[in-house]
């Protein structure tokens, strides 16, 4: 977990905190767009919305990850519709933000996918590639990850911090937002594999995440 830490240390320093910046100045205009950002970071200081969560409950070095992630994007959301934005503006905003940072993470984390690398392979190192690759998402509390015969793979996801906590902070309309970040990436990024997703946890009612990859190739 030190490398997830480390990872995602590195990335919003070099990187993820630029874009979230120049995206959000963008949409709002630069004095507008550096108040909220100002705002944006006290407020995760002094006033982080996972504060109560975390005086019940000790978090896991994972739940902290999320955490981290989460967080900016749920203070974006509040105080976007504090400035008056409507719930549907503040989201299209946020879908923005997530699209290009969260995925951007993702592309510096997870490995590629490639066929040459599993191709010959014991189904057991077969098995070792895809938990390392699950590992990297560190918003999963609870998966199941199958190889079959043909290197076909399936990743169910059955517990995620993400839709967990955009429940209990009464922000589910948040859920679908990351949701749709695995989605872009999968479908732009990973080259070699054929995506798929037909439900997901943040479903009303939640559904297991049932990610399925085929070779696109054969």
């Amino acid at each position: 977990m030190i490398d997830n830490e480390i990872r995602l240390l590195f990335f919003d320093i070099v990187k993820g905190n630029r874009i979230g910046a120049e995206i959000i100045i963008k949409e709002l205009g630069w004095v507008k767009g550096l108040q909220i950002i100002g705002k944006l970071k006290w407020r995760e200081i002094n006033e982080n919305p996972f504060d109560e969560i975390n005086q019940k409950k000790q978090p896991t070095p994972k739940e902290k990850l999320s955490q981290r992630q989460m967080a900016p994007l749920v203070i974006l959301h509040q105080l976007l519709q504090e400035e008056g934005f409507s719930k549907s503006e503040s989201i299209a905003l946020c879908k923005k933000l997530t699209k290009e940072v969260a995925v951007a993470f993702l592309d510096f984390s997870v490995p590629l996918i490639r066929k040459k690398d599993w191709k010959g392979k014991s189904k057991k190192i077969k098995e070792k590639k895809l938990n390392e690759i699950a590992g990297r998402f560190f918003n999963i509390s609870d998966s199941e990850q199958v190889v079959d015969d043909k290197d076909h793979f399936t990743l169910t996801v059955k517990g995620c911090h993400f839709a967990a906590y955009a429940r209990a902070l009464g922000v589910r309309e948040l859920g679908p937002v990351f949701c749709a970040a695995d989605g872009y990436y999968f479908e732009h990024l990973q080259k070699e594999v054929q995506y798929n997703r037909t439900q997901t946890l943040t479903d009303n009612p939640p559904k297991p995440c049932d990610f399925s990859f085929k070779w696109k190739n054969g």
